[in-house]
């Protein structure tokens, strides 16, 4: 088995992994053929956290269009 400082070197680059594909585009929100989302297999916390971000992140950006969504139909039915 690898020292710790190399386990810890593998985990912050499997985070640096994480972090560039999440940054293009993959969907963090994906789950497998058991259901399992990413955040539900990933072992370690680096890459657990910066899922949770990038969900916490999709979250507050569905919730604005929403809110956009909601204002445009407003003005629209004012405007009819």
């Amino acid at each position: 088995m690898g020292s710790s400082k190399h386990v810890q070197q593998q985990q912050v680059d499997c985070a640096d992994c994480v972090a560039l594909l999440l940054k293009n585009g993959a969907d963090a929100r994906g789950t497998d053929h058991d259901s399992n989302t990413p955040v539900d297999v990933a072992k370690n916390d680096a890459v657990k956290h910066l899922l949770q971000k990038s969900l916490r992140h999709l979250d507050s950006d569905a919730e604005k269009r929403g809110n956009i969504t909601s204002e445009c139909s407003r003005s629209a039915a004012k405007w009819s």
